[in-house]
């Protein structure tokens, strides 16, 4: 994620924010060839891993094509930070009226 997305997201009240920092090695359309997809994944182990280690609720990326890859690798859709935002600013709307829906809560 990039660093103004993570600062978007730090300013959220309630949020704990853990970064990877490892590439998850998409690289454009260089991952989606045949020839060099398991090597992609390869090289993007440590930040798979990291996200694993994490345990979050929630994963996010401002990378669409970094989001194929982690999902590929994890099995988990990671959403985009704005979502996050969304979420949380709907959650205390919601919250007010006594029910609060935020993706992976």
């Amino acid at each position: 994620m990039g660093l103004r997305s993570r600062d978007l997201m730090r300013q959220i009240p309630g949020l704990e924010i853990t970064t990877v920092d490892a590439c998850t090695a998409h690289d454009g359309t260089w991952a989606m060839k045949n020839e060099f997809f398991a090597l992609s994944m390869k090289w993007g182990a440590k930040a798979f891993q990291g996200m694993r280690d994490g345990e979050a609720r929630v994963m996010a990326t401002d990378c669409p094509l970094a989001a194929m890859q982690i999902e590929q690798a994890t099995g988990v859709h990671p959403i985009h930070p704005i979502e996050v935002l969304r979420a949380r600013v709907s959650a205390g709307r919601n919250s007010r009226r006594g029910c609060a829906a935020v993706p992976g809560e």
